[in-house]
């Protein structure tokens, strides 16, 4: 018997009802079964490796494939394994192992079939990364400026795979992939990037690339005009003298690279009078590479496609305490401090012993500033992150040309304070614990029409836009004044952050009807609402202009 509660050998007979055989054990964790799959164009036999557990999809390889597939067909490697689901987006009833085998046979069927009639041929797209690329070498992207003049490659050859390196800055790729200073890096010779607005696609006639010519034949047959500015860039390359250099394209979902060297199968130097005729050119071997992103760009858009970044703007969070801290790190990773941006985080505190039970940073930082300490964090966190730390008292500092400004403070009187100064200079986001940790709320002022957090206590005071239903019991701990806090877990400040980042994000794409926002934490609780559209409190002192 197994984790299935059903024998192993009921499972074998059931796909042996299915025309796979038990042939062997494979290794320790499973069996290899014999077998063809059944199309509407013949039987295709195959080999089936099958855990022992049934915990995942039985892996299927095809012993031939079919010629009207080659020299590529999509959902099969050129080793001929099949690749019939997605292993990401399914999983295996491990409690019901004889439906869900032949539930896999049926698919893989399915799937074959359908690749055989020619009707999967645009799954290509999404499959490219599978069929481009060297084995034993990998590209590490890390371009911030893709218009920068000095784009530069680096060979890296103390690692396995070998590792090209484009780069605008070395130093910050060095802090990114922990290369040492003593790193064995071969360069530099030039990158050129190539945007493309054509995702790409295997050409199903010729396959793979391997030379100048082959790939500018393919890249012509997708986009002409692509295929024109990488001819024409290899051709200044070797009026230039340069021997080596590394093409990526920037497609739009895609980044894809390869490397081209301007010399002979033996090493022996190709002049450039040669090179510049044509036939010579496109005789030169192409190396596919795959890229690897690692720029701060991809880094910060990939979770949250179609929707805008905070790369560009000028934000700056007040108080890097236990909300400010996780906050902070969530705005790096939806772009703030990226490309012409800044993220600005002031506070004049020392991370004391006390915080560190729900603070984001450690025991490494005690005593020293939270503002830089934090800072510190994120520049190791994302290289290349343009962060500022003020260790100052905010009633000190005249901040000017912001975008947003976050008060995390968790002080009604800051809050107030900085609406004030601010409410007609920019965006302003207030966030904060409600009680010892029953819910989290924060309140934006973007528009003149909206309440502040002053607004909002107003209204409270009124019994209007309450966080509960109920009333909160305040709870207090600690010994004497200067000891005297709220407790609360720090699962309470990292749902406010959350809550104040997925804010920031909606004043970022303008959803911002509702603009106070309530997340009850406690269940003893009922929360009024979990979005509010708060409109200014008459004759409010904080925000009347």
């Amino acid at each position: 018997m197994n984790g299935s509660c059903v024998d192993t050998w009921e499972v074998l007979e059931a796909l042996e009802g299915r025309g796979f055989r038990y042939v062997a054990h494979f290794g320790e964790t499973g069996f290899q079964l014999a077998g063809s799959l059944q199309t509407e164009y013949g039987a295709h036999e195959c080999t089936m490796l099958v855990s022992k557990d049934f915990s995942a999809p039985p892996a299927i390889i095809l012993r031939t494939i079919p010629q009207r597939l080659r020299p590529i067909a999509p959902h099969i490697s050129n080793l001929g394994s099949l690749c019939y689901l997605s292993s990401s987006l399914i999983a295996i009833n491990v409690f019901d192992p004889i439906g869900q085998m032949l539930a896999c046979v049926d698919r893989a069927s399915f799937v074959l079939n359908e690749i055989l009639a020619g009707r999967a041929l645009d799954d290509l797209v999404d499959e490219f990364f599978v069929y481009w690329g060297m084995a034993d070498l990998i590209c590490q992207y890390d371009v911030a400026d893709i218009d920068a003049r000095d784009i530069q490659t680096y060979l890296r050859n103390d690692v396995a795979p070998h590792q090209l390196i484009v780069t605008d800055s070395l130093a910050r790729t060095r802090n990114k992939v922990a290369i040492a200073e003593d790193a064995r890096l071969t360069g530099p010779f030039p990158a050129v990037l190539v945007r493309t607005q054509v995702s790409p696609r295997p050409n199903t006639e010729k396959w793979p690339i391997k030379t100048v010519g082959d790939l500018l034949d393919w890249q012509a047959g997708m986009e002409s005009r692509a295929a024109r500015r990488i001819e024409e860039r290899l051709a200044r390359c070797i009026e230039q003298g340069i021997r080596a250099v590394t093409v990526v394209l920037l497609a739009p979902k895609i980044h894809y690279a390869f490397s081209v060297s301007f010399n002979g199968p033996e090493g022996n130097r190709i002049s450039t009078e040669k090179l510049r005729k044509k036939s010579v050119m496109r005789a030169i071997t192409v190396y596919p590479i795959h890229v690897n992103r690692i720029d701060n760009r991809y880094v910060t858009q990939r979770n949250i496609p179609g929707m805008q970044t905070l790369s560009g703007k000028k934000i700056t969070v007040v108080g890097c305490g236990t909300i400010g801290g996780y906050l902070a790190e969530l705005l790096m990773k939806a772009g703030a401090g990226s490309g012409s941006g800044r993220l600005t985080l002031i506070d004049d505190d020392s991370l004391a012993s006390g915080n560190l039970g729900r603070h984001r940073l450690g025991f490494g930082y005690l005593d020293k500033n939270k503002a830089e300490a934090l800072r510190d964090e994120l520049e190791k966190t994302l290289p290349g992150v343009h962060v500022k730390a003020l260790p100052n008292d905010i009633r000190d500092v005249v901040l000017r040309g912001q975008d947003l400004i976050i008060d995390a403070t968790g002080e009604e009187a800051m809050g107030s304070l900085l609406t004030r100064k601010y409410v007609d200079k920019c965006a302003l986001i207030s966030v904060w614990t409600v009680g010892p940790g029953v819910a989290v709320r924060a309140v934006l002022k973007s528009k003149s029409e909206h309440a502040c957090p002053y607004c909002l206590t107003l209204h409270g005071k009124e019994g209007r836009y309450l966080p509960t239903v109920q009333p909160i019991e305040q709870i207090y701990a600690g010994q004497g004044c200067e000891q005297e806090y709220v407790p609360f877990a720090a699962s309470a400040s990292i749902q406010a952050a959350c809550l104040a980042s997925e804010l920031v994000l909606d004043w970022m794409c303008d959803h911002v009807g509702n603009n106070v926002r309530t997340r009850v934490l406690d269940e003893k609780y009922d929360g009024n609402a979990t979005r509010m559209a708060v409109e200014r409190f008459d004759g409010c002192p904080a925000c009347r202009t």
